[in-house]
């Protein structure tokens, strides 16, 4: 019941927040997911996920993302910078 009122409560403040596009980028970890959860809670469309590939990811691990964030109902923009990222290194 706890956890809840927290949840409500951060939706809540984020629908208090934001009344325009709102960006957040997602690595696929557990904190920014949860984050983009709440965030879609509040504010439904007017969020927008990305995600980077840096080239540098565990194998599959961009496709296992994408498909997490499908299947939490949250459109993610999978941007590919690998390329970009590995010629500078």
């Amino acid at each position: 019941m706890q956890t809840q009122m927290l949840v409500d409560e951060a939706v809540e403040t984020l629908q208090t927040q934001i009344n325009d596009t709102a960006i957040i980028a997602c690595s696929g970890g557990i904190d920014s997911t949860v984050a983009a959860v709440l965030a879609h809670r509040a504010v439904g469309s007017l969020l927008h996920c990305v995600y980077v590939d840096t080239g540098l990811m565990r194998k599959n691990e961009s496709d296992e993302v994408a498909q997490m964030f499908t299947d939490l109902g949250i459109e993610l923009k999978v941007v590919d910078a690998s390329e970009r990222f590995l010629n500078h290194l």
